[in-house]
């Protein structure tokens, strides 16, 4: 009994242990500071914007992501989804939140800027990638959010995400800090190599762990 006790333990931490491991994620800004690149696809496509939910959008999202998420509370925070078409039909899209909102939807880790748009959940669907549209939709959400009066945006990348990574150096982007993002305890770390330029820092705020510090987060010193 105590044998299977102990094997019982020891499979438990190690499933633990494959857990916090897999939990640790390294990303990396991109920022984007004025116009960005004009990107030319190689499939004729279309860029809307969206700003209110239905639920026949609700469906489209859901159909492009392949699970439901709760789209109407993204609507209800104004934040701006931008959507691509292809021969009529929704191949993909990308999420804004514009300045002020606090970085992570389900875990807010600080506040942006206020001129400063926040690029998240970008995703085009299979058969479609290498057209670039993900890029030419960054460029044109960066676009408008700019004559919106957020001349600024930004995108965290996680850094073994190759295509993501050069579809933002397509649209214009520059990257910049590197962060270990532990997903279970939702805290951002600065690696020691640099830091972005000193108007994208922020200081701490009180959803961090004691010991960041946290100057990569866009936002007003």
């Amino acid at each position: 009994m105590l044998i299977e006790h102990r094997k019982s333990l020891v499979g438990t931490v190690s499933r633990k242990l494959r857990s916090a491991i897999h939990a640790v994620r390294v990303e990396r800004f991109y920022v984007l500071s004025g116009p960005p690149k004009s990107v030319q696809t190689t499939l004729p496509c279309e860029i809307r914007c969206v700003t209110k939910f239905t639920p026949e959008i609700g469906g489209e999202l859901t159909r492009i992501k392949g699970f439901e998420v709760n789209w109407k509370r993204r609507f209800d925070m104004s934040h701006r989804c931008y959507l691509t078409f292809c021969d009529g039909k929704a191949v993909g899209y990308g999420w804004v939140s514009p300045g002020s909102w606090l970085l992570g939807l389900e875990q807010p880790l600080g506040l942006l800027a206020p001129d400063v748009a926040f690029i998240y959940d970008e995703i085009t669907m299979d058969g479609f990638r290498g057209k670039r549209l993900a890029p030419a939709r960054l460029a044109f959400m960066a676009t408008d959010m700019s004559g919106l009066g957020f001349p600024r945006s930004c995108q965290l990348i996680a850094d073994d995400n190759y295509p993501s990574q050069r579809s933002a150096s397509l649209a214009g982007y520059q990257s910049t800090t590197s962060v270990i993002r532990l997903h279970r305890v939702a805290l951002r770390f600065r690696f020691p190599e640099g830091a972005p330029p000193p108007e994208f820092r922020t200081g701490v705020s009180s959803h961090y762990f004691a010991a960041a510090t946290a100057h990569f987060v866009l936002g007003r010193g």
